[in-house]
């Protein structure tokens, strides 16, 4: 089904009601409840009616609302001059210009008359207060020379009207004579019919040449023109809602639509009603994707830094298993120490505990004496087990981080709610499997912090950002390598001994304030504590390296 667009004549159908409703009515309310979006809240007729005006290029558009949505706390410049200028002022026309997506709001103040011009162009879509003398005072997109040559819109210039293709006809100003003379002979093929219509009238959208092309073919060219253009002239609109095969509400309509299933089509209350449901189930299917897509990406990407983890892992018990070799190696070393030449690099030994009585080949540090380098051997056995021992541990808690997030993969293409998917991140945040994302320019307090594991990190806040340092050597350690994320914050006294302090800042810029405040709990917690002046160095923990031993 293709997209239901806010085009010309819905345009036309909502300055109908505008006239309709709020004609005569005064100013009572501005709001400015998003950077591209405008809401004027007027009075008339014993009620206050909400007139949206949007310019988000996505979904420019018009139409009244059900309530004045609510502001940010402090609005915006062009709200607060608009507030200035227009609060307390009387509607006295809504003037459509041609048969476009483009009218005026008039409204009377103080004696002077002002217009509020909407432009709803897509992404050139704009808002534009313009005074009597046809002056521009503000425009919600002030264009200047270097962004549009022709049309310059800033305060204190003339206001320059959308430019109009003079060679192409008005539609609402054909009469019967000049439509039937100048459209008597249409292609037969829809879509060619379609595209001549374009060629030769102004303002109407694809979808709407498509939809009278269509209206031809059924009924006859003059019968067709009067179904839609005599329609728009006598204002006796039809207003539907037009719905997906799933039953939502994907659009809405002045006419009902001859390219649209019968059975897909509600007749609406008001063609405003319709574009507010419309455009509220297209902004929560948008948000509902946009989350989607959000969590599917935390997910591939934990699985990426998962899998690479239970490589590391593997190797690690790989290693392991070599433990008894480098034991072996080393007492091998230890027992013929005197068959060792000077400075070699191997060496061929007897291997007692090989069953055949074979020989081994032994790779040895040059610089390093037999006994050295048997040490260096007993050394790579212990740490290969310690860390096969440690391996072995957290491979199965991978396996499962692995398992939970594929499982939550096939979950998300199937489809899911808004409110399915934020059960199921909170699920595998509260799992561990997934990693806190921070969003926004907050500092990122909410993170969750993976275990200690018995170690004594002490943890402190400042302004929502944490802080986290080490009680002793095994501590520091741990922060710094099995804590600490590679974007956080990293500081320690200059050339001295003392607490590793972590800033969890993921990325984030912190304030001065906040790096300051963590600098002294280093300083307190260094052996430098009672000095005058202690340098602290503070990088990134991901350019912090252990020196081997």
């Amino acid at each position: 089904m293709a997209e239901i667009p806010f085009d010309s004549l819905t345009a036309r159908a909502v300055l109908a009601e505008v006239n309709a409703r709020l004609l005569g009515g005064h100013v009572q309310r501005v709001v400015q409840p998003a950077p591209l979006e405008l809401v004027l809240g007027i009075y008339a007729r014993g009620a206050q009616s909400p007139l949206l005006l949007s310019c988000e290029a996505e979904s420019a558009r018009a139409h009244l609302l059900a309530e004045v949505p609510r502001g940010p706390a402090q609005p915006p410049a062009f709200c607060m001059l608009l507030r200035k200028h227009l609060e307390g002022a009387r509607l006295v026309e809504a003037v459509p210009h041609g048969f476009d997506r483009v009218f005026s709001l008039v409204f009377s103040a103080d004696g002077a008359l002002l217009r509020l011009v909407v432009e709803l162009s897509g992404r050139h879509s704009n808002l534009v207060l313009v005074s009597q003398e046809g002056i521009v005072v503000d425009a919600l997109k002030r264009i200047s020379h270097r962004l549009n040559r022709v049309r310059e819109t800033l305060p204190g210039r003339p206001y320059p009207p959308p430019p109009v293709d003079e060679r192409k006809a008005d539609p609402m100003n054909l009469t019967l004579e000049e439509v039937l003379s100048q459209f008597g002979r249409l292609p037969e093929d829809q879509e060619a019919a379609g595209r001549e219509l374009r060629s030769c009238l102004r303002g109407p959208s694809p979808f709407l040449a498509r939809e009278l092309a269509e209206r031809i073919a059924l009924h006859g060219l003059a019968e067709a023109w009067d179904q839609v253009f005599g329609t728009a002239q006598r204002e006796d609109w039809q207003p539907v809602t037009v719905l997906d095969a799933a039953g939502s509400i994907r659009g809405a309509y002045p006419l009902r639509l001859v390219s649209v299933p019968a059975h897909l089509q509600r007749e609406a209350k008001s063609l405003s009603s319709a574009l507010e449901a419309a455009y509220r189930n297209e902004k929560e299917r948008a948000d509902r994707e946009a989350s989607v897509r959000r969590l599917r990406s935390e997910i591939q990407r934990d699985l990426k830094a998962l899998r690479r983890q239970r490589e590391e892992l593997v190797r690690a018990i790989a290693e392991g298993e070599r433990a008894e070799e480098y034991r072996q190696s080393g007492e091998l070393l230890l027992a013929n120490a005197r068959l060792v030449a000077a400075e070699s690099s191997s060496v061929c030994l007897p291997d007692f505990y090989s069953t055949d009585g074979g020989a081994r080949e032994i790779a040895l540090d040059p610089s390093l004496s037999p006994s050295q380098n048997a040490e260096r051997y007993f050394r790579r056995a212990r740490r290969a087990e310690a860390a096969a021992q440690r391996a072995g541990t957290l491979l199965e808690r991978v396996e499962e981080q692995l398992n939970a997030l594929a499982g939550a993969l096939d979950a998300l293409e199937v489809g899911a709610s808004s409110e399915q998917v934020e059960q199921l991140r909170r699920a595998l945040l509260e799992e561990g499997a997934l990693r806190q994302t921070q969003i926004g320019g907050a500092p990122p307090a909410a993170v969750a912090l993976p275990s200690f594991g018995g170690k004594k990190i002490r943890r402190t806040e400042r302004d929502g950002w944490i802080i986290l340092y080490g009680e002793n050597a095994e501590a520091n350690d741990y922060l710094t390598r099995r804590v600490a994320a590679p974007d956080d914050l990293w500081l320690h006294v200059r050339a001295g001994s003392g607490a590793h302090v972590v800033i969890r800042a993921q990325g984030k810029e912190v304030p001065r304030h906040v790096v300051e405040h963590a600098a002294a709990i280093a300083v307190r917690n260094s052996a430098s504590r009672h000095a005058s002046v202690t340098p602290v160095a503070v990088t990134l923990r991901k350019y912090v390296r252990r020196p081997r031993g």
